[in-house]
């Protein structure tokens, strides 16, 4: 693991975590506008071929499961075995397959960039990354469907901000109010992730806003 720190050290700081198989520089876009509000210290999980994921522990609370018997993680499993190869390939030569490349080339320009926020999160089209080992991408997609999470997780002090993506549907709703107490849901009218992607000023607004609310 390696933290990479940016910005003016006597303002607030704020830790940047990559998704499931995410690069680091997948934050690169929002930094500048934060730096208004923090000093920014982003996390690479990917550090080389000797750093494992399963050496790290962290609880993705969304995507984990807090009640996965045996047989959910045989499944997790095999869900692993089918995603990782393909995972593995497109981060290590940072191209997508040629059927997707056309099926993007298809798209209009709203899905494209949305499309491509994706991509750049994964470092698709910045020449690759040959140095991150198969087996760390397994060790991190299979963590996060095997973590068991907390219900009702309550930190004093502490208040957990939700941005949820309303057009992903109410079951995701449903799982902040399972894992969370009382979160701060901040409801957009939006895909996933596509506030971070394609409407970074409003993802920072947003982001200082909760920290200024908890001030």
């Amino acid at each position: 693991m390696k933290f990479y720190e940016s910005g003016d050290s006597s303002k607030p700081v704020i830790f940047l975590f990559p998704g499931t198989c995410c690069l680091y520089s997948s934050f690169d876009h929002i930094l500048d506008r934060l730096h208004s509000y923090f000093y920014t210290v982003t996390v690479s999980y990917f550090v080389s071929l000797l750093i494992q994921r399963k050496r790290i522990h962290i609880d993705h609370g969304i995507i984990g499961s807090s009640d996965m018997d045996e047989a959910g993680r045989l499944v997790a499993k095999i869900k692993s075995s089918m995603v990782v190869p393909f995972m593995y390939k497109m981060i290590h030569t940072g191209a997508l397959p040629k059927f997707m490349q056309k099926k993007l080339n298809k798209t209009d320009e709203v899905k494209k960039e949305l499309y491509n926020g994706f991509l750049n999160m994964f470092g698709i089209g910045k020449g690759g990354n040959p140095w991150i080992a198969k087996q760390s991408i397994y060790n991190q997609f299979y963590s996060d469907l095997v973590t068991k999470v907390q219900h009702g997780i309550d930190v004093p002090g502490t208040t957990i901000h939700v941005f949820y993506a309303t057009k992903m549907g109410r079951k995701y709703e449903k799982r902040y109010w399972t894992y969370f107490k009382n979160p701060d849901i901040r409801r957009h009218n939006m895909q996933h992730e596509e506030l971070f992607c394609c409407h970074s000023a409003e993802w920072v607004e947003e982001v200082g806003k909760a920290v200024e609310g908890d001030r």
